[in-house]
């Protein structure tokens, strides 16, 4: 997106910078530029050593290896004696804080494009106690009476993807241990399946608004201690009252997408209503931010009016 700057208020203006990178506002001949922290890169090189590797083995016939060879590669792989360790990654921070955006970065920096097709995400606190096994490890059609149909489960449907487990702090203890050896192994056995468990890789990013830290640490059998161990990585994503050095770029970046500025009608921000959108504390974090900005373009655009100013913000 190009640079755009309109002047209002006695020669003042926001312009909205480039990729999101920079919020500038405008007085006079005096520019202040707000850039955001430098972010850790998110190691997505070490994420595909470990995986893709893999997956492409068995994957081999979609390179145009024959048949032959690319069971002889999938043979190798299902043989290794080497446990494989799995990518693993999760987030804790409260509710509409960005966790499922962060997932769905971490798809595009490793497959390129939007991702969409290499991720898959499943939310447990939607999933029945009684539904939750076949969904996530798969069944074999008769081993209990609502087992109609032959069930893959979400591993064995998404060998090689970006696998997103949401709301993992409400994962019931039993579903805990079948995952617990599955980050152990990287194999999965459906239930009622009496052969050898399937490899099928995948990087497992889950993430939870729940206190598992200290729910693991009561040893009270709520969320599992050496479950949260496996994974490598515990990222603790802020709620945006403690962002606050960040708040005017995440305002610009959130004015560039198209859901919530349509065909970037809105090219500038009054001050009063910066300074009254960095005074609220967010409960609902990027979701109650997304949603006053939204919500205040579509009264600004009712006016036909390209600048979002605090009338439009506080109806």
């Amino acid at each position: 997106m190009a640079h755009l700057q309109t002047r209002f208020h006695d020669n003042e203006a926001i312009r909205f910078g480039e990729g999101a990178t920079r919020l500038t506002i405008s007085s006079g001949t005096t520019d202040e530029t707000e850039k955001g922290q430098k972010q850790d890169t998110f190691p997505a090189e070490k994420f595909k050593s470990l995986v893709l590797d893999r997956v492409k083995q068995e994957k081999a016939h979609a390179q145009g290896r024959d048949e032959k060879e690319a069971l002889e590669a999938a043979k190798s792989t299902l043989e290794e004696g080497t446990p494989l360790r799995l990518p693993s990654l999760l987030f804790v921070g409260e509710s509409g804080t960005g966790k499922t955006l962060l997932a769905r970065w971490i798809a595009r920096s490793l497959f390129g494009g939007d991702g969409e097709r290499e991720f898959f995400r499943i939310n447990m606190a939607a999933i029945g106690s009684d539904l939750a096994d076949s969904e996530l490890f798969g069944v074999v059609r008769g081993t209990f009476t609502d087992a109609q149909e032959h069930t893959p489960g979400v591993f064995l449907a998404n060998p090689g993807k970006v696998l997103f487990l949401d709301e993992i702090g409400d994962m019931l203890p039993e579903h805990q241990s079948r995952l617990l050896l599955y980050m152990d192994e990287g194999r999965i056995r459906p239930s009622g399946y009496a052969g050898a468990p399937f490899l099928t890789p995948c990087v497992l990013v889950a993430a939870t608004n729940r206190p598992v830290k200290e729910w693991a640490a009561a040893g009270d059998g709520r969320f599992r201690g050496d479950l949260l161990a496996r994974f490598q990585a515990v990222v603790r994503i802020p709620p945006l009252r403690e962002r606050r050095q960040d708040m005017k770029l995440l305002i610009s970046l959130a004015l560039q997408r198209g859901t919530i500025n349509p065909e970037g009608r809105i090219t500038h921000l009054s001050l009063d209503a910066l300074d009254f959108l960095l005074s609220l504390d967010y409960p609902d974090n990027f979701r109650g931010l997304e949603y006053r900005l939204a919500t205040g373009v579509r009264q600004a655009r009712a006016e036909g009016n390209s600048c979002l100013c605090l009338r439009h913000l506080v109806r």
